[in-house]
């Protein structure tokens, strides 16, 4: 994925760079290396979400989820991405005579929405979920599917290679063109984290 995705998701968490070297198993030198490049490898990501998931203290607990999404395929293939990738095909989705960022076509299954292209696979599909949509998909992925984000997230990109020869480039088949992580705190008696300190951090890299 792009670097600027990962680096956006480090800021949203309030992270030193060192502190998400260690949640991703890696050291700063290989971060200035994806900084360089441009692009970090995807299950640094996916490990970065799945870890944060979990408590830092036994006593101070944090909740990262995914607050907003948005996934662009290179296909106009919509069904399939509901089929395939985001596992909703028995959901009644709803055509609607909707345009929005160029695209012509709009199908959505309550807050969750797709777009995409008629006849242009370069523009293809882009998924969107705002934060009601993320929890209402979240909810499926673990309720229904016994799946999670990281899973839904490897899908993504196992999807692309059904599609490796076509003439797009498989690294750009798919892309997060952007991902909110929304960090909540649970109420302790003891005391809660204190968020200048957060922030001290997050400007000192």
């Amino acid at each position: 994925m792009e670097f600027k995705e990962f680096e956006n998701a480090r800021l949203s968490l309030g992270l030193s760079v060192g502190d998400t070297c260690a949640l991703v198993d890696s050291n700063k030198r290989s971060y200035a290396r994806w900084r360089n490049k441009g692009d970090v490898p995807n299950e640094k990501f996916e490990l970065l979400i799945e870890t944060t998931k979990i408590s830092k203290d036994d006593n101070k607990q944090l909740t990262a989820s995914i607050d907003y999404l948005r996934v662009r395929f290179r296909t106009c293939q919509f069904q399939r991405i509901i089929n395939e990738v985001m596992g909703l095909g028995n959901k009644p989705f709803i055509s609607e005579v909707y345009s929005r960022y160029g695209y012509t076509g709009f199908e959505s299954f309550n807050h969750i929405n797709l777009y995409y292209a008629v006849d242009d696979d370069q523009q293809g599909t882009l998924i969107e979920m705002t934060g009601q949509g993320c929890r209402e998909f979240e909810w499926y992925l673990i309720n229904e599917q016994k799946r999670s984000w990281t899973d839904f997230f490897k899908k993504c990109y196992e999807f692309s290679s059904s599609f490796e020869d076509k003439h797009f480039d498989r690294k750009d088949f798919v892309r997060f063109t952007r991902i909110d992580i929304a960090l909540d705190e649970h109420y302790s008696e003891i005391g809660n984290y204190d968020l200048g300190r957060l922030n001290e951090k997050k400007e000192a890299g």
